[in-house]
């Protein structure tokens, strides 16, 4: 399979095949994993993806680098910076599941999608992350996690969250959407598992919006 090398940082982190890439009609879909900005893989987003891809949706999954929000949101911002370049004129929305929801957010709220989707993400960096204090989970990086919350988006977003997430509390969801309008869903159960679901409503917000 050809493919559209979109970024190149200490090897290839993000390829687009080539007859996606050329499929300029619909919006390209950006997926994004969770893992506490630490862990995690594009193959997560599996579910979603083949989801998308049934309804005809062209899908691409984003490979981040890991180690911090700061360093993650970094990497992933300058990879669909290089999207933007190759594809001009290509229309891209995100679904990102957990602190790849958070990063979806970011995207929104940098303008460098044109949708998003965010379920069961992180709004807040300097809080509780995972129930631990920041500096304990991404040891020396306080200053640099307020720099990488997400403020608010600039683009159409939907958030989804499950009332029974025990990983990341949904009152984090609550108080982002409040803050910035932003349309919330809530989910009676799921868990922190709704972060890698395809759910419906997500599914028509990036289809049929």
């Amino acid at each position: 399979m050809k493919y559209l090398i979109a970024a190149l940082i200490g090897g290839v982190l993000f390829a687009v095949p080539a007859q996606v890439a050329g499929a300029a009609s619909a919006p390209l879909i950006i997926t994004i994993h969770g893992g506490g900005f630490k862990a995690g893989a594009p193959e997560d987003m599996m579910p979603i993806v083949k989801a998308l891809r049934a309804q005809g949706a062209p899908v691409v999954s984003l490979r981040y680098r890991l180690g911090s929000p700061a360093v993650a949101v970094a990497s992933a911002r300058y990879q669909v910076l290089k999207l933007h370049h190759r594809l001009p004129h290509r229309r891209l929305f995100a679904w990102g599941g957990s602190a790849g929801g958070t990063i979806a957010l970011r995207l929104a709220a940098d303008g460098l999608v044109d949708r998003a989707v965010a379920a069961s993400p992180v709004t807040d960096l300097t809080a509780l992350v995972f129930g631990q204090q920041p500096s304990v989970f991404w040891p020396g990086t306080t200053s640099d996690n307020r720099v990488a919350s997400p403020h608010c988006p600039h683009a159409p977003t939907l958030m989804l969250h499950a009332k029974d997430d025990t990983v990341i509390p949904i009152s984090e969801s609550r108080q982002y959407a409040l803050r910035c309008h932003v349309k919330l869903i809530v989910r009676s159960s799921g868990n922190h598992t709704l972060a890698n679901t395809a759910d419906l409503a997500g599914m028509k917000f990036l289809t049929r919006g």
